[in-house]
């Protein structure tokens, strides 16, 4: 699998797989040392710096992974992208988050307009007649 380079700044979440290089931040791979959430909780907290690194690593790729996983679930699109340019696909995940999240604002019965009911906030296009 090959990553478009990242952002300056920024970077990709890596398994112990790929190297440390700029862009890509691997977990620490030497012997003997933990590196994922499920050997920490039968072994205790985090031994040094390095070890530290490593579950705060593999704890954030988890978080990311879930919210992929239950992405999928929902919007089907994201199980079989189609074949397109990269940018298209970059917006139909970030769209997915997007609806993901205006869906759980209505549920929670957060409003989502700053002035709702009123029109205020909103361009005039979108003034209700």
């Amino acid at each position: 699998m090959s990553f478009s380079s990242s952002l300056p700044g920024k970077y990709y979440l890596v398994d112990s797989g790929y190297p440390n290089t700029l862009g890509y931040l691997a977990p620490f791979d030497d012997a003997g040392m933990r590196k994922h959430v499920p050997e920490f909780r039968d072994g205790g907290k985090p031994r040094g710096v390095m070890e530290h690194f490593n579950y705060r690593h593999s704890s954030l790729r988890t978080t990311i992974e879930r919210a992929f996983s239950h992405l999928k679930k929902r919007w089907k699109i994201l199980h079989n992208m189609p074949k397109m340019k990269e940018e298209y696909q970059q917006a139909i995940i970030f769209s997915t988050f997007a609806l993901h999240n205006f869906t759980s604002m209505c549920k929670m019965g957060i409003p989502i307009y700053e002035h709702e009911g009123n029109g205020e906030g909103m361009v005039d296009s979108e003034k209700k007649l």
